[in-house]
């Protein structure tokens, strides 16, 4: 059985475009947005943001956790 763990913002606030605020074109909006898919992604999980104007923004990211024992405990 693959075991997840997952974190999930979600709010109900003005809400985003999401292909305007996640663009690569270097415009600047996103950026924290942008790190924290980088920063998922680093440490082998997923982000995923869905938004809409009027619509709320949610965040989700998850990891797989590995069944084997932690690496410091093989030591």
């Amino acid at each position: 059985m693959d075991k997840t763990i997952e974190l999930k913002i979600q709010d109900n606030g003005q809400g985003f475009d999401p292909s305007d605020v996640l663009s690569p074109d270097g415009s600047g909006k996103g950026l924290g947005l942008i790190s924290m898919r980088e920063r998922a992604k680093l440490s082998g999980g997923d982000c995923k943001i869905e938004s809409g104007l009027e619509k709320g923004t949610t965040v989700c990211a998850s990891w797989s956790i590995d069944s084997q024992e932690p690496a410091s405990s093989r030591e």
